[in-house]
């Protein structure tokens, strides 16, 4: 109360907070004012348990826990320090992640490089026609409203983190990281629910920051095309439309001040956008940006940021005296692209009246064979015992007749078939992923001869994401394994398994993972690693038990790919998400997995490992006997 009553006085409320004094006492009311209580409360309960663990699923937006927060799969932790930065490697699991869990809802076509344009097609395609030709997602779950909305909240409330750390970056390079991920999570968000306010207008306020008007009113006029009903978008839409005319009026005005007022450096560009046109997919276009110091002292240039891959800056102009004129050579990559293309490149100066400018190219890319998708995901249960197929369709865009050779894949796990629809104009190719999905992620390119010149080799890139956490594999070194993503290798420790190992299981197994300890200083056991000989030196691993066999709900016997038995181990979700953050935190330093007192094997954790899966892969001597003796005594 005492907060509010002090902002009142200063004339600092927040939009939406009532807050008012009566008979000497300070009333609030309004949703804001409501949440600014909750959020006192829940700093507090917070605050005052140090040993707990925080996860929290985004209703209302409090600003305290801002600086707290990191992704977690489809919600967020509450961490116990405000975290500095979040890191590349935070980003690319949580992208993975969400793109992973998003393929089978509504289907692996969206990407950081994406178009506004064919996020606004599939949804009024979907959404507004009802028209699921070619929709590879789940139409069960396009047709419920609650799930859409559900998830597209999940996804939102991420990335409404980043778009705050946009706000709150110590540097711009790290403002242009941040609002990269912020935009893919957002337009994740889009896709999931185009009906959603929340979803909208949080991203309305990224775009509106990057100066983004025109993408901004697109996927407000397919909110309403989705929604006619809803007053709200539609005022939005008219208000958007006010700023984008506004703001040409202000450029246009901003221009003669400039004449006037010359005072310190002064960034005018000959032309901030450049449209190529129609171009051919695969060919790379190219651009220089001129700008002229129209000010009385030095500019400078400190960062040219694209805003995606495909578009790249070369070596531009950093300082410029008054007067006189530099550039920003700018190139774009046209493959796997095609239809309407928008990219931006960011450009910080140290212009005070424009330190931000942001420059745009767009480009209708034309493809002679259009590839519709140009890559495969698969998502599948390590327990799947069914196959997994996904369809690409390809159109031949040119006069000629194509013909398209058998395709080929070098992974066994993966096989294409090529379907003609239309002779020698549509195809599609069938690609399958065959179960069972146990071991690594599986990634190839599925490989097809044409008769085009155009495209005499087409490509598609397949990657299959094995949803388990860690799965061991028997004869190789620990060095040449690695974990990564939502799984682990680890391999079969020979001495371990020699034996009679349903004895030895008998008299109570102990399974422990630690970590293989960095510091000379720190307490530490010293273990033999039974992969490499026994003049190597011992590795140091630590005292402490990250996991137990405490730690594990389920366990039950298995088949590998040749057929063998293996132990398939369910964490709990308490020791899942624990392992999940260790991992997170420990990226390149090796594990120890121990059983029954003997190292198994130290693995190198690659990336966080998510999904609370462990697969014990005991290689071919390992009998069922065996493995459902370890099943048996991981879950007394």
């Amino acid at each position: 109360m005492a907060d509010a009553q002090e902002r009142m006085k200063k004339g600092k409320l927040k939009p939406g907070e009532d807050v008012r004094v009566i008979d000497n006492r300070v009333q609030v009311s309004g949703q804001v004012a409501v949440m600014q209580i909750n959020a006192l409360l829940a700093k507090r309960i917070f605050d005052k348990n140090p040993e707990r663990q925080f996860y929290v699923e985004e209703n209302f937006p409090l600003d305290w826990m801002y600086p707290y927060l990191t992704p977690h799969q489809l919600i967020l932790k509450l961490n116990r320090e405000p975290v500095s930065q979040l890191t590349d490697a935070m980003v690319k699991a949580d992208r993975e992640y969400w793109t992973r869990y998003l393929a089978p809802l509504i289907g692996a076509w969206l990407t950081p490089d994406t178009p506004v344009s064919t996020l606004c097609e599939f949804a009024e395609k979907v959404h507004v026609r009802k028209d699921l030709s070619g929709f590879r997602g789940d139409p069960k779950f396009v047709a419920n409203e609650y799930p859409c909305k559900m998830f597209s909240k999940l996804r939102s409330s991420i990335a409404g983190v980043y778009a705050w750390r946009v706000s709150n970056a110590k540097s711009p390079g790290e403002g242009a990281r941040m609002r990269q991920a912020a935009n893919f999570a957002f337009r994740q968000a889009f896709a999931l629910c185009p009906y959603s306010p929340e979803a909208l207008y949080r991203y309305m306020n990224l775009l509106i920051q990057s100066d983004r008007l025109d993408e901004a009113i697109a996927l407000t006029d397919t909110a309403e095309k989705v929604d006619p009903n809803n007053k709200q978008t539609k005022n939005l839409r008219r208000e958007l439309e006010m700023m984008r005319d506004q703001k040409r009026t202000q450029g246009k005005a901003a221009g003669s001040r400039l004449e006037s007022d010359p005072s310190g450096p002064r960034i005018q560009f000959a032309g901030e956008e450049r449209d190529f046109g129609r171009i051919t997919g695969g060919s790379i276009v190219k651009h220089d940006f001129v700008f002229t110091n129209a000010g009385t002292t030095r500019l400078e240039l400190t960062e040219v940021k694209p805003s995606c891959g495909c578009t790249t800056a070369g070596a531009w102009t950093r300082q410029v005296e008054p007067g006189q004129t530099g550039t920003i050579p700018i190139q774009f990559q046209s493959a796997n692209l095609s239809g309407p293309i928008h990219k931006s490149v960011n450009v910080v100066c140290n212009d005070s009246t424009r330190s931000a400018v942001t420059l745009h190219i767009k480009a209708t890319v034309w493809n002679p064979i259009e590839v519709t998708p140009t890559y495969v995901v698969f998502d599948p249960e390590a327990s799947a015992v069914s196959n997994e197929t996904r369809v690409v369709r390809i159109l031949n865009n040119t006069d000629e007749a194509l013909t398209l050779s058998a395709p080929e894949c070098a992974s066994k796990a993966l096989r294409a078939e090529v379907k003609t629809l239309t002779p020698g104009k549509v195809f599609e190719v069938h690609i399958t992923a065959v179960a069972p999905f146990v071991g690594t992620n599986i990634q190839d390119s599925v490989t097809i001869m044409t008769s085009s010149t155009n495209l005499p080799v087409l490509t598609i890139k397949t990657l299959a994401l094995i949803r388990q956490t860690n799965t061991v594999v028997s004869g190789k070194s620990p060095t040449d394994e690695a974990m990564s993503g939502s799984e682990a290798r680890l391999m079969e420790s020979p001495a371990w398994f020699s034996g009679s190992l349903a004895a030895n299981l008998a008299n109570g197994p102990r399974l422990q993972v630690r970590l293989v300890s960095n510091d000379a200083g720190q307490p530490a056991k010293e273990l033999a690693d039974p992969q490499k000989p026994a003049s190597s030196p011992k590795l140091r691993v630590s005292n402490e038990v990250l996991l137990t066999q405490a730690d594990v709900d389920q366990a039950s016997v298995g088949r590998t790919f040749g057929g063998g038995a293996q132990v398939v181990v369910k964490l709990t979700s308490l020791a899942a998400a624990r392992f999940a953050e260790i991992t997170q935190k420990n990226v390149n330093r090796q594990l120890a997995i121990i059983f029954d007192g003997r190292l198994l094997t130290a693995p190198v954790i690659r990336t966080p490992i998510t999904g609370g899966l462990l697969v014990i892969d005991g290689g071919p001597r390992l009998t069922d006997q065996e493995a459902q003796a370890i099943a048996d005594a991981l879950t007394k």
